[in-house]
């Protein structure tokens, strides 16, 4: 809620009648003293130390215990150092029919804001819960199993409008029908009526195309679909020009007195407050002043509500400060003269104004239907009300008769109208039944998503195609060999320089060169010793290789009587390499075709004087393998964990940002406030999310099988379970993210913050057993490390889930880690509702 330049705020409150189970703030069940001035009792009265006035508590329509708002509000009362009182005293009772305004002073900026939001919007509709005291709705406490609150009981139009900008307003309002079990025709006749009633252009007109003030309008309208008992309009008019903002006020009028809907509006124009019935000062925690706007202002002699309202807190600082307000003075004095001794004003403004009503006689059938100031009409039964006896309601007229002598008479506040126009919401719902309320809400949540999804058809392409780049990119950039690696050699049998290779009967030094896979190595020759070693310290080759001057008398010495060789000889028949190790991936791969070429010269050196080449060969040897490839890749052992990786990372950026995106746009809460649970919500986007990963794993395995050729020996079908799996997780562990997360930067944040860890811990680069021993430990119980072994043994060693304890465990942690994330997810979206 913004800040007015008048630094107050106004609170619009309409509730319909009740009976006594239904009281608005319910004292019955606490005892407590608050500033001294007000106590509450368990006899279910009220007494004023300074003004004692005993009233009935019949006909209202909610409870709120008061140690909630204590609890609740002391947070930033108490934070005010100037506060004189510690602890809010609310109004006691909220009438039918009546708007009431609570006017209070906003220095405290947006925990004030909150604070008020919570206890006037959360609390009511069952979106938070008091740590003490109680709030009942329609006599049910909000979220009780025979509450229908939050449910079809309640309508509620969040600030943010809280509209899907790729749905048509025919779509939304179907959508919204949809969640409260409205059959398809009630629906069509209801968009009809609202379509008129509200002005709004033609239903297949999308959301995005609307202006601002359309889609408040069609926010409204959503929020009317089901004819709710009870409307909550956060803000409606904020924003907007004031020719729009009187037709809202000129609507929501109407519905009060066509349809007998109760309103509760939060608002931050003062001006505004003169559309209720009844409006509540408040400052410092302290209730100032009760009474109709425009008896206000001319009792005040003011020209609006917020000259009275710096009156009045004019008044309680000269209270403070010992002086007086003489302004305030005069009012007083003139009210007891015209009001005389039937009129009760205390020198301070009071904790609890109690204001009192007429009852609609039901057994007699007597009552009255007035407008107000404003036209506006009234109801004081509700449908959900009951009237016990007669005698209770002769000692409730004899309880009213008595405490009018402290107050006038002012009825023009508090008009009854007869029950029939009070809105009867179950006339228009379906008997209540929970297997097909779960199956009505989940099957439009999934509908809601799928057509979100179809109409951003090129996002959703682009962001299934992203997990086919990113594995395309793989496959060509990574485990693959090198090639063209410079290398200097230094002969010193010839010059290198004037002599070319010749093809036979050269010397062995030129044999080995030629032997040497020239695709890996390139060779450049160099005219000197110290030439070859600059070659590689200025960066010019990763190797140089060295031949003696006697290297072909001495290999051939050495092949063919090394037993009688002098240690000269010896030395002069081994070839120098010297590596850059500065860059340990290539002085690998040249000690390895190096080593090749010499063993093929041997073998060949040794077949060409008549002895057996395998003499050449390591005594080691090394027969096909048993599992797995004769030459595998790098590439082999990490693909796997990639496609892995690549699932489970993928979907937590999906879900994540879809439900932060969708909180902040007030589209979650407002799904909340229609009686959709938690778990419904997220089960919802499971299944759609789900379809996504499925489409994404197909594209992913076909070009890493029919592409890259990836070697498969194991059960395709359960290779693409488990990794659709790892897909699901990553949606839940976005889906927890998101339950956490208010702002997209810190989702992106906790994505990017926990994927590196997991991404070294799972052994996606490098195997897990060469970690610490205590890192080992904690692999294990990453949800992705037993998830990647599962599908390396299922690949390249054929094994399946039934007969390998090793691939069932990946099968078995991943579930598991899907059901915490989920269930961490709804709880914490119960908390954070």
């Amino acid at each position: 809620m913004e800040q007015s330049s008048s630094s107050s705020s106004s609170l619009h409150v309409r509730f319909n009648d009740g009976n006594d189970d239904q009281a608005v703030y319910n004292d019955t069940t606490f005892s407590t003293t608050i500033n001294n001035q007000v106590s509450f009792n368990a006899n279910d009265k009220i007494t004023n130390t300074t003004t004692t006035t005993t009233t009935s508590r019949s006909n209202i329509l909610s409870s709120i215990g008061p140690k909630f708002f204590q609890n609740k509000l002391n947070q930033w009362i108490q934070s005010n150092p100037a506060a004189e009182a510690k602890k809010l005293n609310p109004p006691k009772q909220m009438f039918a029919a009546t708007a009431t305004n609570l006017i209070f002073a906003y220095g405290r900026g947006k925990k004030a804001r909150n604070a008020l939001n919570d206890i006037t919007i959360k609390v009511p509709m069952g979106l938070l819960k008091p740590k003490s005291g109680y709030v009942k709705v329609f006599g049910e406490i909000p979220g009780s199993t025979r509450s229908l609150v939050p449910g079809p009981g309640i309508g509620y139009m969040p600030q943010e409008i809280g509209l899907f900008e790729e749905f048509t307003i025919k779509e939304t309002l179907f959508f919204f029908g949809r969640l409260y079990r409205l059959p398809s025709d009630t629906i069509r006749d209801r968009i009809t009526f609202l379509i008129s009633f509200l002005e709004l252009p033609e239903q297949d007109r999308f959301v995005a195309k609307l202006s601002g003030g359309q889609k408040r309008r069609v926010s409204l309208a959503a929020a009317l679909v089901h004819k709710p008992p009870l409307l909550v309009l956060d803000e409606p008019t904020v924003g907007i020009d004031p020719v729009l903002r009187q037709s809202i006020w000129s609507h929501l009028r109407s519905l009060s007195s066509q349809e007998g809907i109760t309103v509760i509006i939060t608002t931050h124009y003062i001006d505004e407050a003169q559309y209720a019935s009844t409006v509540a000062f408040m400052r410092h925690g302290t209730l100032l002043e009760e009474g109709n706007p425009q008896k206000l202002i001319q009792r005040f002699r003011l020209d609006n509500l917020e000259q009275v309202f710096l009156a009045l807190c004019h008044n309680v600082n000269a209270t403070r400060g010992g002086g007086k307000n003489h302004y305030v003075d005069n009012v007083a004095s003139l009210e007891r003269k015209q009001y005389g001794n039937n009129h009760c004003i205390s020198e301070k403004p009071l904790l609890l104004t109690v204001n009192h009503h007429k009852q609609f006689d039901e057994e007699s059938k007597t009552g009255t239907e007035e407008l107000d100031d404003e036209g506006q009409g009234s109801s004081s039964l509700s449908p959900f009300s009951t009237i016990t006896n007669k005698s209770q309601r002769q000692s409730n007229e004899q309880t009213q008769s008595q405490s009018n002598k402290c107050e006038p008479e002012d009825n023009s506040r508090h008009t009854p109208v007869p029950p029939h126009v009070v809105a009867q919401p179950q006339r228009m719902l379906m008997k209540r039944n929970k297997i097909l309320d779960h199956f009505a809400r989940s099957s439009a949540l999934l509908t809601k998503n799928f057509i979100r999804m179809w109409r951003n058809l090129p996002v959703m392409l682009f962001a299934s195609l992203i997990p086919v780049l990113q594995c395309t990119l793989f496959f060509l950039c990574l485990g693959r060999d090198p090639f063209d690696i410079a290398v200097t050699y230094y002969n010193g049998e010839l010059d290198p320089l004037l002599n070319p290779m010749p093809k036979t009967n050269s010397p062995y030094s030129l044999q080995v060169l030629q032997s040497i896979d020239n695709h890996s190595i390139h060779l450049m020759p160099v005219a000197s010793v110290e030439q070859g070693f600059q070659s590689v310290r200025s960066g010019q080759a990763k190797a140089f290789l060295r031949f003696g001057p006697n290297f072909t008398r001495a290999s051939f010495e050495k092949a063919i009587d090394y037993m009688s060789m002098d240690n000269e000889t010896v030395a002069e028949s081994f070839v120098d390499l010297y590596l850059d190790m500065s860059s340990q991936f290539h002085a690998m791969k040249i000690k390895e075709k190096i080593f090749e070429a010499y063993h093929l010269f041997s073998r060949n050196l040794l077949a060409e004087n008549g002895y057996n080449p395998d003499v050449a060969d390591s005594p080691i040897r090394i027969p096909p393998p048993l599992m797995g490839n004769q030459d595998p890749t790098v590439t082999e052992f990490m693909a796997p964990a990639f496609i892995m990786s690549l699932s489970f990372y993928a979907s937590i950026a999906t879900a994540s940002l879809t439900l932060v995106l969708e909180r902040k746009d007030g589209l979650l809460q407002r799904s909340l406030v229609s009686g959709v649970y938690p778990n419904e919500y997220i089960l919802s986007h499971v299944i759609t999310q789900t379809v996504v990963v499925i489409f994404q794993i197909i594209l992913v395995l076909l070009m890493a099988f029919f592409i890259f050729h990836i070697p498969n020996r194991g059960p395709v079908f359960w290779i693409s379970v488990l990794i659709v799996m790892q897909g699901v997780a990553g949606m839940a562990y976005g889906i927890m993210i998101s339950a956490i997360a208010k702002e997209e930067n810190f989702t992106l944040a906790a994505c990017m913050g926990s994927m590196f860890p997991q991404f070294l811990l799972s052994g996606v680069v490098w195997p897990v057993d060469t970690m610490p021993q205590f890192l080992i430990y904690v692999s294990t119980i990453v949800s992705q490390a037993k998830a990647i072994d599962a599908v390396r043994h299922m690949l390249y060693r054929g094994w399946d889930p039934f007969n390998h304890w090793d691939v069932a465990i990946g099968f078995i942690v991943s579930a598991s880690w899907t059901v915490v994330f989920l269930f961490i997810a709804t709880i914490l979206f119960n908390i954070n509702k």
